[in-house]
């Protein structure tokens, strides 16, 4: 599958997107700070960070691009609730049709100041094929399963 992207980054001494391995799922996307050269998130602070680039995935109507924190960045900080340097949404949507900037909101919950310079890979992009569904409303959900209406905790201990 080909996705056609136009980046900000053009022209400099690293790739903007590329997979990391053979066996990787997903695609680092990186920071893009051309003015201020680095970004300090201070403990819960928060920043929306753009990404300097925008996808074309017209060819591919029946996908989406998911965009995660990089595991790296959020485990920062372990054995803090909430810890590391994680996106505030947990994962963004990147629809097929959308053209515009591709922007996350990154949030530091790990204690500690941490500085992202420009350039640095902040999150990883996955693309992925979608179901499109038919809903139809109905006056009452059957839930004659074995799990039923059992919420949190319903299937065993967490």
């Amino acid at each position: 599958m080909m996705i056609k992207f136009e980046s900000k980054f053009y022209q400099l001494a690293f790739r903007p997107i590329a997979y990391s391995t053979k066996g990787s799922a997903a695609v680092d996307l990186r920071a893009y700070l051309p003015k201020m050269k680095a970004m300090t998130l201070y403990p819960d602070d928060s920043y929306l960070f753009d990404l300097g680039v925008k996808f074309d995935m017209s060819e591919h109507p029946e996908s989406v691009g998911l965009i995660f924190s990089r595991s790296g960045l959020g485990s920062r900080g372990v054995g803090r609730l909430g810890a590391g340097v994680v996106l505030t949404n947990g994962v963004g949507v990147i629809d097929s049709d959308y053209r515009g900037d591709i922007k996350v909101p990154l949030i530091n919950r790990s204690g500690e100041p941490y500085t992202i310079e420009h350039g640095a890979r902040i999150c990883q992009l996955v693309v992925t094929p979608i179901i499109k569904c038919e809903f139809e409303q109905v006056k009452v959900v059957d839930a004659n399963t074995a799990r039923g209406d059992g919420g949190f905790g319903s299937t065993g201990e967490v």
